[in-house]
């Protein structure tokens, strides 16, 4: 029963109001409705935010693929955070992140 609440309530939050939401969008860049994984699935904005983001980073969560090695029969896989560049390239590491910003990111 909470899962479907925060499910259903989750919808009801505008993307510009979640925590992940950038700060500022680059005026060119990939507007966070927009965002998808470079394989084509769609990232959804975070509800939380990490501290090194740069203002005009986003961050979400996207779902991943159910694998039979790491799920239950009928499972649907789980998700999993990114942190999505003002070109829309997204990643999952900080490392990874920095190295496409070609800086270090920190608070």
């Amino acid at each position: 029963q909470a899962s479907a609440n925060a499910s259903r309530l989750s919808g009801e939050v505008p993307i510009e109001e979640r925590a992940g939401f950038p700060l500022k969008l680059t005026p060119g860049g990939t507007h966070p409705r927009d965002w998808v994984t470079a394989q084509g699935v769609k990232i959804q904005v975070d509800y939380s935010r990490a501290c090194w983001l740069p203002d005009d980073w986003g961050q979400g969560v996207k779902q991943t693929q159910a694998m039979w090695w790491r799920t239950k029969p009928g499972g649907t896989g789980g998700i999993l955070e990114c942190y999505v560049a003002p070109d829309g390239k997204c990643f999952f590491h900080k490392h990874t992140s920095c190295a496409h910003a070609g800086r270090e990111l920190t608070t």
